[in-house]
């Protein structure tokens, strides 16, 4: 068995980094407006209120534009990244332990805070 996204979960979904060519690309799917936005030359890092993607359609917990997807979502959970861990599945597929998944999802609030203070 390998990785697959648990339904209707969208726990990774969190504001990340995209490229203005993306956004621009895919203006009509935004799903929430940020309340600010990082400029990083190329990209920038919205950041909205629930602190999700901007591309998050928040009914039904799906990507708006999945088939076009960054790089960063495709690989998330996968192992590729040991930084990027799901905290409900292993890359392998298996469901993690409810004390495992509780560690990844304090791991992923430090280091998004990390991140953004250096912002």
């Amino acid at each position: 068995m390998t990785f697959q996204c648990k339904d209707g979960c969208s726990d990774c979904c969190g504001n990340i980094n995209l490229k203005k060519s993306l956004i621009s690309k895919h203006l009509n799917k935004i799903q929430q407006i940020p309340e600010e936005t990082l400029d990083l030359g190329d990209e920038v890092f919205p950041l909205t209120d629930d602190s999700k993607c901007i591309f998050l359609i928040r009914k039904t917990n799906k990507c708006s534009i999945y088939d076009d997807r960054p790089y960063v979502c495709r690989i998330y959970g996968t192992g590729i990244e040991p930084k990027l861990l799901c905290p409900h599945i292993k890359p392998n597929g298996n469901p993690r332990s409810e004390a495992s998944a509780k560690r990844i999802h304090r791991q992923i609030k430090r280091d998004f805070e990390e991140f953004i203070r250096r912002k």
